[in-house]
């Protein structure tokens, strides 16, 4: 008579397989190990994590190479059966003890990690849920919906009656009816898988059905209870969407508080003495600095910083622009930092340009431009009394007009700036007085003009000083345009006179008197930059 894989002596079932015994058996009878994980997970988790977690308890009931013992069974003489082939009733099986006991034994994992779903750890507080990460992982399956195909209403009673009573004893319904177990079998066997009340279990499974046993086993058998045959629909478009944006921007958001909880720990108080290396070797580097050719500019579509070229007698000093270049990379805590609104002072992420380097009014002075939206200027004393200062200010959308100075030296009465390159014609007048003449502005060899004398701070309406200056011919844009300085490195023009007559949009043309005593009704707003 065939011999039933379920039906083993406890010492036989007890034995641990070979891997590939256990490997075999599991391939055999994988369909079989599937449905009963299934019927015993509780179906509150849903059709989809279901039957992935039935899934999942099967394949993870392969034992590794460490849990053969030695003195296992003889490795398995059967064979898996062909593909296309139905696998035998648990009537009709005939499997050799050795298979018989690594089927039973990897049968017995599968109900251990079923029955877990359902139960807490000890240290778990008992009135509250355990919570899903406690439980074992599943596969993860992304942007489909698995269900096994729906039966009729017999399968879906049946589907509820079992909902309603413990993974035990739905365990013991499927052992008795689907692996045709005895009763005493069936509560032996729970009892090894950690069921705490197995022969309760056993009892009120054989309530269940009982009235007609065989239409019960083959509502058991039927596809409603098959994770094995499966239908798939996507899941919740609209609500996929909305999460992967939702989890983007809290990553995009947490990136960010990263990056300013790093910059306040090295930056703030409490930080060290001399902040650690925060720029890389290259950028740092004074022979690795950008430098363009004194001519470029007026041979070039981009008239901006990136067209100035390095002037000062100090350009060919590698110690003042490591100087510079460290501090900017390091920013020690006794240098003196200042930045204009909205203008970040982190060290430079690749080697920037060398705009000048020299001495004026006594203190060595180093301007540079990151490539991007910042111009930095580093000043130390001559004397070495009094600490080096580093000023960061952003120069957005620079152009003819607006990359036409930077200031190289304030003094309270007035700044230095530097010129650009293209500037061929400089004067200065006062913005109040609109019918006064212009007078002139000295521009040394290096591009460095005499000082310049700047709005009152406080307001006065006495007198506001504004430089005037023309581009070159060589360029295409040529005009005459206003900058003052309001105390940041780049000096501004007046924008509220846009729409004045006299003046084209951004104040970049200065025609007549008319238009600049136009200016003058407006001048308690012309700081804006």
């Amino acid at each position: 008579m065939p011999i039933h894989p379920s039906r083993q002596r406890s010492t036989r079932s007890s034995e641990r397989p070979g891997v590939q015994q256990a490997e075999a058996a599991l391939v055999e009878h994988y369909p079989r190990l599937v449905r009963l994980a299934y019927l015993v997970l509780p179906p509150s988790l849903g059709w989809h994590r279901r039957v992935l977690a039935a899934h999942a308890a099967v394949q993870r009931a392969l034992p590794g190479r460490r849990t053969a013992i030695a003195g296992s069974p003889e490795p398995l003489r059967t064979r898996v059966p062909a593909q296309g082939r139905s696998v035998p009733s648990p009537r009709h099986l005939a499997a050799a003890h050795g298979a018989s006991s690594a089927y039973a034994w990897v049968r017995l994992r599968v109900l251990r990690t079923a029955l877990a779903y359902e139960r807490r750890p000890r240290w778990w507080p008992a009135r509250i849920p355990a919570p899903a990460s406690l439980r074992p992982a599943l596969p993860f399956v992304r942007g489909l919906r698995l269900f096994p195909r729906a039966g009729g209403a017999e399968e879906l009673a049946l589907d509820r009656t079992l909902s309603t009573v413990s993974a035990a004893v739905r365990a013991a319904f499927a052992l008795r009816l689907l692996e045709e177990l005895t009763d005493l079998e069936a509560t032996v066997l729970l009892a090894r898988a950690g069921a705490s009340d197995a022969a309760g279990a056993v009892r009120a499974a054989g309530r269940l059905g009982s009235a007609d046993r065989p239409r019960t086993e083959s509502l058991l058998r039927s596809a409603e209870f098959d994770p094995c045959t499966l239908q798939t629909r996507p899941s919740d478009l609209l609500r996929r969407r909305h999460r992967l944006r939702a989890v983007a921007s809290t990553a995009a958001l947490c990136v960010m508080a990263g990056g300013l909880v790093v910059l306040a720990t090295e930056n703030g108080p409490g930080g060290p003495q001399d902040g650690p290396a925060r720029a890389g070797s290259t950028a740092v580097d004074p022979a690795a600095l950008l430098r363009t050719a004194a001519t470029e500019w007026a041979d070039t579509s981009r008239v901006d910083f990136t067209a100035w070229p390095a002037r000062g007698d100090r350009t060919q000093d590698r110690d003042l622009l490591g100087r510079a270049l460290h501090t900017w990379g390091h920013t020690p805590r006794t240098v003196h930092v200042s930045t204009s609104p909205g203008t970040l002072s982190v060290p430079p992420a690749q080697p920037p340009r060398l705009l000048y380097a020299g001495e004026v009014d006594g203190a060595a002075v180093v301007l540079f431009h990151d490539g991007g939206v910042r111009v930095v200027r580093y000043a130390e004393p001559l004397t070495g009394a009094g600490p080096a200062a580093l000023d960061f200010a952003r120069i957005d959308d620079a152009d003819v007009t607006t990359g036409a100075a930077v200031v190289v030296s304030r003094r309270g009465d007035g700044a230095r700036f530097l010129l650009a390159p293209w500037v061929s014609e400089t004067t200065t007048r006062d913005l109040l007085a609109p019918k006064a003449p212009a007078r002139s502005l000295k521009v040394g060899h290096d591009g460095v003009t005499a000082l310049v004398s700047r709005p009152s701070p406080g307001g006065s309406c006495g007198s506001w000083p504004v430089m005037q200056l023309r581009s070159s011919e060589r360029i295409a844009e040529n005009h005459a345009f206003l900058l003052t300085d309001l105390g940041d490195l780049a000096p501004v023009h007046p924008c509220s006179c846009v729409g004045i007559p006299g003046f084209s949009r951004g104040g970049k043309r200065v025609l007549s008197p008319e238009a600049r005593s136009a200016g003058v009704r407006s001048a308690s707003v012309v700081a804006v930059r």
